[in-house]
């Protein structure tokens, strides 16, 4: 049987109007646990041990991974005209700020968030249901900021067609970045990187990653040049009518101890960079030639360093060599004397190079 109230007067009857709307309002909730479901939506990412280069440049990546995770709990926010439905995807961890430029490897330019180990940040492109301006269909939010589809994330469902953005499946696309000097490892990140609030239900999800990082990486012994000094042989003035000259190469190599890398797959590759030392300067950086150091008597000669297939080994700039291997790995190098002007006078030749080895 219906019933009425007939207020006494006008204030009363303010205040009951008043009431009434926010009824209506909480009656109406755009997004809501389907049957059967409650509680907070919670996401774990865990991309288990990963292995990278211990010289990485500052903004490349050191891994990604874009899984499909399903929680037990769902929450299904609907399409109404009457007011824009929302999604506030916000990060816990902060924007972290690096100085380098972006790698080139990096392919997307994503804010990144700074994890707490120092120097590993993390980007999170997103999937459906928050790529709405990046794919026109259904049940998708589109992002305030256009096609940004990444956390932190705002925007809201522009949409009408009868469908509900289903929130218990995400589809992230997890990118970790290197972002300053790392210490040495391994480090082991577990930690929430963002939490959701959707429409008037307030927080409803979180999402939780989990990683270990090892750095891979070799020690370099006192002992490491095969030969030091690399005896080029003696020579007379005969054997070098014109340049280069005739001057055998001779092998050696320098090797690297304790090797740590990923088992399933090297993802280092050994770089080196040689520079003159002792009075020894470049003569020809792309063709490995430098010269004689200062105390030399021998004039019209350099010395070329060559790759072991006997191209030319270039100087003052870091150099790819070889992949890392786990244990040891041996850099293979070759050595000459080459003739540098068209009169050669004898003495004492000798040359002088500083090796440096980084693992990128």
């Amino acid at each position: 049987m219906p019933c009425y109230y007939r207020p006494r007067t006008g204030r009363k009857a303010l205040t009951a109007a008043a009431l009434l709307i926010v009824l209506t309002s909480h009656a109406h909730a755009a997004c809501q646990y389907a049957p059967g479901h409650s509680g907070q939506v919670s996401f774990d990412m865990d991309m288990g041990t990963l292995w990278m280069p211990r010289d990485l440049r500052e903004g490349e990546v050191i891994a990604s991974a874009t899984p499909t995770l399903v929680t037990p709990t769902r929450v299904n926010c609907f399409y109404e005209a009457a007011r824009e439905v929302r999604a506030e995807l916000i990060n816990t961890a902060p924007i972290a700020l690096i100085a380098a430029p972006w790698g080139r490897n990096l392919s997307t330019q994503y804010p990144i968030l700074q994890t707490r180990i120092p120097g590993i940040g993390v980007t999170i492109g997103l999937g459906a249901p928050y790529d709405g301006a990046l794919v026109p269909a259904y049940n998708r939010f589109i992002a305030d900021s256009g096609t940004l589809t990444a956390i932190p994330f705002s925007g809201g469902m522009r949409r009408d067609t009868g469908l509900t953005a289903q929130m218990e499946i995400i589809r992230p696309t997890v990118t970790l970045v290197k972002t300053g000097p790392i210490a040495p490892g391994p480090h082991t990140i577990d930690e929430e990187l963002f939490h959701g609030i959707l429409d008037i239900m307030g927080k409803v999800l979180d999402f939780r990653f989990k990683a270990t990082i090892n750095q891979a990486q070799c020690n370099l012994r006192p002992d490491a040049v095969s030969a030091d000094p690399v005896q080029l042989g003696d020579y007379s003035v005969s054997d070098f009518p014109n340049p280069p000259g005739n001057a055998r190469t001779v092998p050696f190599h320098i090797r690297l101890n304790d090797c740590q890398d990923d088992s399933a797959g090297s993802v280092t590759t050994v770089y080196i960079r040689l520079d003159g030392a002792r009075g020894s300067t470049p003569v020809d950086r792309d063709l490995g030639l430098f010269s004689l150091t200062s105390n030399s008597t021998a004039t019209g000669l350099g010395i070329q360093m060559q790759r072991a297939d006997g191209t030319p080994m270039p100087l003052e700039r870091e150099v790819p060599v070889k992949r890392l291997n786990i244990g040891i790995t041996q850099l293979d190098f070759q050595a000459r004397f080459y003739q540098t002007a068209a009169k050669v006078t004898p003495g004492l030749a000798e040359g002088a190079l500083n090796f440096t080895v980084s693992y990128q």
